[in-house]
Formats: C-alpha cells, sequence, structure tokens
C-alpha cells in the first residue's frame, strides 16, 4: 500500500518511520511467529514479557537511569498524571511526617505554560480535600507583557520555594505556548537545580517531579537522578498514544492505603505506582500495540543515530 509523504505539524501524535509502521502492522497479523497478533497476545506470555523487558532496558541504557529509579509503563496519558503524582506523593509525605497539620503540607509548582497550570489546577483540587495547599514557586504570565500570556521562563531570583514541600514540580517543554527548560545550566532559561530547597530534616531529599512528555528521549534529561519522578507520553517521540513512561525513584512506590489512614487522599488503585511497580507493569491488561510499536521505533532510533545527535535532529525535523 502506497503513502504519501504528509507532515503533520500540529500538536499530538508524532511521525514515526515508514519501517516502524509496516513492522508494525506485520505484527498485527502474526507478533513474532506465535500465529496470532500482538492485541491478540496474553500480556501474560513469555513473548509479551520479552517485549516489555527490552523496553525497559532500552529506555534505561539510553538515559542511563540508575537502579535507584524502577521504570514503570501505565495509561492514561500526561493529564493522567496530573492526578496520580497529587496521591502518590502526599501519601509519601503523610508515611514520613504522619504528625504535620494539613495546612502544613504544601506542594509547589512552576507555572510557565498551559500544562503546568492545569497540573496545579488538579493538584488543588486534590490536595484542598485534605487540607493540603499548593504553591504557585513562579508563574510566567505574571512577568509577561500582557499579563496574561507565557512567554518565558521567569528570572530565577524571582522563584519562591516553599520552606519544606511535599514536592516540587514542573514541566520542561510547554508546547502549546513554546516556553521550554533550555538544557545549558548557565543559562537564565535553565530550570534552578542548584537553588532547590534542602530537606528540613535531612531524613531525604524534597521530590522533584517533572513533566518530560513533549521532550523524552530527544534529548538527554540533565540532572536525571536528581529527580524522584519523570514521566512522559509516549506520543511526543516514541510510538502511538496510549502509553505513559514513569521513570520513578523508588522510594515513592509507598503503600497508598496505609496513608490513607493517616489522612492521606484515598489513591484509586489504578493511580498508585506501587500497584504498577508490584505487578511488573501489569496489573492489567497494557497499552499492548503501542508497546509493541514503541520498541521498534527506539531500535530504529539507536541503529540510525547516536542518542547524543538527537537534538539537532528534532530541530532539523
Amino acid at each position: 500500500m502506497q503513502r504519501t509523504d504528509i507532515i503533520n505539524l500540529a500538536a499530538g501524535p508524532s511521525q514515526l518511520p515508514v519501517q516502524v509502521l509496516e513492522q508494525a502492522a506485520l505484527g498485527l497479523l502474526n507478533y513474532e511467529g506465535t500465529g496470532i497478533g500482538i492485541t491478540e497476545l496474553s500480556h501474560r506470555s513469555p513473548e509479551f514479557k520479552a517485549l516489555t523487558d527490552s523496553l525497559e532496558n532500552s529506555i534505561r541504557t539510553i538515559l542511563d537511569v540508575p537502579e535507584t529509579h524502577s521504570i514503570i509503563f501505565v495509561q492514561g496519558g500526561g493529564c493522567g498524571q496530573f492526578s496520580a503524582v497529587v496521591y502518590n506523593l502526599l501519601a509519601r509525605h503523610y508515611l514520613l511526617y504522619p504528625d504535620l497539620k494539613p495546612e502544613e503540607r504544601v506542594a509547589d509548582y512552576v507555572v510557565t505554560g498551559s500544562w503546568s497550570k492545569k497540573a496545579a489546577e488538579e493538584a488543588r483540587l486534590i490536595a484542598g480535600s485534605c487540607g493540603a495547599r499548593v504553591n504557585v514557586v513562579a508563574d510566567a504570565r505574571e512577568h509577561s507583557q500582557s499579563g496574561k500570556s507565557f512567554e518565558g521562563v521567569p528570572s530565577h531570583n524571582t522563584w519562591k520555594f516553599s520552606a519544606a514541600p511535599a514536592y516540587i514540580y514542573y514541566c520542561e517543554n510547554e508546547t502549546v505556548d513554546g516556553v521550554q527548560f533550555s538544557d545549558d545550566l548557565q543559562s537564565p532559561a535553565s530550570f534552578p537545580f542548584s537553588s532547590l530547597p534542602a530537606s528540613p530534616d535531612g531524613a531525604a531529599p524534597i521530590p522533584l517531579v517533572g513533566d518530560h512528555s513533549s521532550s523524552f528521549l530527544s534529548r538527554p534529561i540533565q540532572n536525571l537522578a536528581q529527580h524522584a519522578l519523570i514521566y512522559a507520553g509516549a506520543q511526543k517521540n516514541l510510538g502511538p498514544a496510549g502509553l505513559t513512561v514513569l521513570i520513578v525513584r523508588k522510594d515513592l512506590l509507598v503503600d497508598t492505603v496505609a496513608a490513607s489512614k493517616l489522612g492521606a487522599p484515598v489513591t484509586p488503585t489504578m493511580l498508585s505506582y506501587k500497584t504498577y511497580a508490584d505487578t511488573s507493569s501489569l496489573p492489567n491488561t497494557p497499552p499492548m500495540f503501542s508497546m509493541r510499536t514503541t520498541p521498534i521505533n527506539d531500535q530504529a532510533q539507536k541503529t540510525d543515530s547516536d542518542f547524543n545527535h538527537e537534538p539537532t535532529l528534532n530541530i532539523r525535523a
């Protein structure tokens, strides 16, 4: 079947190489010689486990993910993580600091565009249910000419972190508004990793959460090990929509049920990170076709170009 060479410049799904699509199409008919397609194959089968292991290993190798972090695969897209982040990070905070008053629990959000704005709004809804609050560390709109638009990263000296937040959240690339943190750590448009508040009691570092959906695997992640959580929807760079990749520091894989007994918001089972970590990302049937197409595309990236050249290739594209 012929394919017209049309490039979609609109937001949403990324373009996939033709050879990736051709291999994916074959996998719909007969996956790895099993005689059935990937969408018909049992997700408990050894063939699918091999696929999941390969995908995890590829991501860990390319991004140099340390063993302190787990890689898990979920559904729900980046917007699903707007909720999951709050539930899991507040649960961790309740377990670490059970005697704090509700108003002493605060989540810090850096708002540089529409996606982090939506994440902060979701956090207010969930955190507010237990008396916790959201602190906006910086709002890029306040530094724009109109006072209403997102035009760039605010000057670091205007950022106002809480003394001891439950976590700090940012979005690495705001595609709707065209605001992205620079990967040059000396740039005023970079994320100020060196200025993050220290844990007041030294018990555990304050978790840093990054939404990297728009740039995931397009360039190295600065200070990856310093993050407690990085998440990304697959559709921007990895493959078809449906898969969300999480890089989670293992101390975030907490018992959310136990936390709810201490006053934390009750976490839905399918939003708990521990649910996925305990089942190798298979608490239910995952987005199998998206996962099948993703590692093929990932393999093509590793074969056709050095990962360090990916930023140039993405800008040129």
